[in-house]
């Protein structure tokens, strides 16, 4: 009768251990996985309609800002943020062409 209360406790942990080993490989491969697949999300958002004209919008109120900065130094800031943000604008109409002109150099 030990033999089999102890074949069973060996059963029990060996189930046991393969629980606690699948869910341990599985937080690896999904915590390994995820960024690549947000990465991806992510560029492939950056390519929709709806991202770009949001950025474009961004980036009107960012000039828009700089015209009516009352400050050198907030003017300054409003620059540092529409430069960049015009970088990820993929067909950026006349009126943000002009103004990275003006502003970005």
């Amino acid at each position: 009768m030990s033999d089999e209360v102890s074949e069973g406790i060996s059963a029990w942990l060996i189930v046991t251990g393969l629980i606690i080993l699948s869910a341990i490989a599985f937080a690896m491969v999904y915590w390994g996985v995820r960024p690549l697949i947000m990465e991806r999300e992510r560029e492939q958002n950056k390519e929709s309609q709806q991202y770009q004209d949001a950025k474009i919008a961004e980036a009107r109120a960012n000039v828009t800002g700089i015209q009516n900065a009352g400050s050198a130094d907030q003017k300054q800031h409003l620059v540092d943020q529409f430069c960049p943000k015009f970088t990820e604008i993929k067909s950026p109409p006349p009126d943000l062409v002009k103004a990275n002109t003006q502003y970005c150099g």
